[in-house]
């Protein structure tokens, strides 16, 4: 099982694709509507959770490897 490859590395790119998507047929179908603000907080949040995960595991190695 450990030979799997990680669906996520695979599903981001689609994400973005998405993402993009998204931001120009809602400008051209409701340019009222949309706020770009509220796609750059969404990215930042994904972007956040991301760094806090590679913190959080950088420390908990670090822990790890200071107890052995």
């Amino acid at each position: 099982m450990d030979n799997l490859p990680n669906p996520v590395d695979f599903a981001v790119p689609f994400f973005i694709l998405l993402i993009v998507a998204e931001m120009i047929i809602v400008r051209k179908k409701f340019a009222v509507r949309y706020e770009p603000r509220d796609t750059l907080t969404s990215l930042l949040f994904g972007l956040g959770s991301t760094v806090a995960g590679v913190l959080f595991a950088g420390a908990t190695i670090a822990i790890a490897v200071w107890l052995y």
